[in-house]
């Protein structure tokens, strides 16, 4: 009777114990099942989150991702005909968005740059550049602010008193786009798209001479830009940077030649060069030793009063070039200047010349070596028998007189 007891007591215990087994493997299995179902979602073995970079992405819109240069996209770099003056679109085509960049505006007498744009179906720009304040680079910025949703604007910072400027700044201040004014050193990341700010490192007060010069980049292909720089401006970035060397430059000043001197053009070692000037233009840009200097170094020239619209486009190793119309350039003579004889343009009536006793700041500021100062001087000195006697305001001597002349855009009618 009592081995029968004990045996049964045995066997219960027994029991007992193995169901405890069991539920511990069924325990452990379970917890095993969960562990592998969470490796298998993430393999890390960490908690989701999402990657910082993405959180920021809609906030930052200069945020770089490292690509494969013949996988990231497309750069197609519209240099717009928009007669004498400038105007060049950027559009960056990444595999995440596109990036549209516009650096000046054209002229304000004319609708040539917005025409453009809203013929090709630009409806926003990442940011919009003003290389300085002259009405032919901010002519229709006003116009493109109001018409297209604008992100950022950048200007040099220098001012004028143009009704243009003027135009052009109240709109700026009334939408929502941010402002910035960049300085040398500068560098701004658009995807694999970038920008660097070469000049001016601080204003002179000399509109030309400040115009913002900036370096865009995609993969190994490089584009620089000047605005209306002079020699002044050319010679401060040699000094500065050793990063010049562009695949494409667009000459300064329209191909002036108070621009693009040999040792800037050496260093920037362009396979490719535009000039963007208006066809019969009354400067005579682009001036011939301008198209010398190019040619004897055999920089491919491109220019748009000859091409039309001139688009480059590059897929980060290589660019290609499409225009409008074939043909070569060649400089353009003003047809008030006689370089033999620049004392011609003292007393002269022709259709487009400036006249200095009557023209206003806006036209004034047209003439080189004028800025807002002088130009407001010029106005308080008035009348002037001769465009000589410009050496009486501050600022201009013989040597810029000379320039004054050569450029045979100055006069006192008759």
């Amino acid at each position: 009777m009592k081995l029968r007891l004990y045996s049964i007591l045995m066997l219960f215990l027994i029991i007992m114990l193995t169901s405890c087994g069991t539920a511990g493997s069924n325990s452990d299995q379970s917890a095993q099942e969960q562990i592998s179902s969470e490796q298998e979602n993430h393999p890390d073995n960490s908690p989701q989150e999402i990657p910082e970079e993405e959180n920021n992405a809609s906030e930052n819109l200069y945020e770089y991702h490292e690509t494969d240069f013949s996988e990231a996209g497309e750069l197609t770099v519209h240099f717009i005909n928009a007669g004498q003056a400038d105007a060049t679109l950027f559009i960056y085509e990444s595999e995440i968005r596109t990036y549209q960049v516009l650096f000046d505006t054209g002229d304000w007498n004319n609708t040539l740059v917005i025409d453009y744009l809203e013929a090709n179906e630009i409806d926003y720009l990442d940011i919009l550049i003003s290389s300085h304040p002259h009405a032919d680079h901010i002519g229709q910025m006003d116009l493109i602010i109001n018409a297209l949703d604008v992100n950022e604007v950048w200007m040099s910072g220098a001012e004028s008193d143009s009704d243009t400027y003027e135009r052009v700044l109240d709109t700026v201040l009334a939408s929502e786009a941010a402002y910035e004014e960049p300085r040398a050193g500068d560098s701004y990341e658009l995807g694999s798209f970038s920008i660097d700010i070469l000049h001016p490192a601080s204003l002179s007060g000399d509109l030309n001479e400040d115009s913002l010069a900036a370096k865009f980049m995609f993969g190994e292909t490089s584009f620089l830009l000047t605005g209306d720089g002079e020699t002044h401006a050319e010679t401060s970035m040699l000094h500065r940077s050793d990063n010049l060397e562009a695949d494409v430059l667009q000459l300064g000043h329209h191909g002036s030649n108070t621009s693009t001197s040999e040792e800037f053009l050496e260093a920037v070692n362009p396979d490719i060069a535009v000039i963007s000037a208006g066809e019969n233009n009354s400067y005579g840009h682009p001036h011939t030793e301008v198209i010398e200097r190019v040619e004897n170094e055999a920089i491919d020239l491109y220019g748009t009063y000859v091409h039309g619209h001139i688009i480059i486009t590059s897929d980060g190793n290589n660019v290609t070039v499409s225009t409008e119309t074939d043909g070569n350039v060649t400089a353009q003579e003003s047809e008030q200047k006689n370089e033999n004889n620049p004392q011609n343009n003292e007393n002269i009536n022709p259709i487009d010349c400036i006249d200095i006793n009557k023209a206003d700041k806006e036209e004034l500021e047209q003439i080189i070596h004028i800025g807002e100062e002088r130009a407001a001087d010029i106005i308080d000195a008035r009348p002037f028998q001769y465009v000589s006697d410009l050496t009486a305001i501050h600022g201009i001597s013989e040597s810029r007189l000379s320039d004054i002349k050569n450029q045979g855009e100055a006069c006192v009618a008759d």
